[in-house]
């Protein structure tokens, strides 16, 4: 399932953006930012290369029931992946996080459904 939320967010992070024109930092060349609620447009690509995935799990229980919980992650080790996602005094929000849990949920649920025995 992590590997869906990698595939997904990968899918939210491309594309064309609608934001300003901006020049690359020491290059002649152009990149066009995000527009505030568009995901991050790629400058450096740093956003897209650094993710952590991985699978945590845990017992616990739930109405008296024991259980066994598996959850699946996906986090940037970017310093500024917050600031992007909630904005800040300088930056309106470019939210990414829950476009991405929508891509992947019709995939992760179908994979929740599979019989395994």
């Amino acid at each position: 399932m992590a590997n869906v939320l990698r595939s997904a967010e990968l899918e939210v992070l491309k594309g064309k953006r609608h934001g300003r024109l901006y020049r690359k930092p020491f290059s002649k060349r152009r990149y066009r930012a995000s527009a505030p609620e568009e995901a991050p447009a790629r400058r450096t690509g740093a956003l897209r290369l650094h993710w952590t995935k991985g699978v945590a799990e845990g017992i616990g229980s739930r109405n008296g029931k024991n259980e066994v919980r598996i959850v699946a992650y996906l986090e940037s080790d970017t310093p500024y992946s917050g600031i992007l996602e909630k904005g800040s005094e300088k930056i309106e929000p470019r939210p990414y996080v829950e476009k991405i849990k929508e891509k992947a949920k019709p995939e992760i649920e179908s994979i929740m459904k599979q019989s395994y025995e």
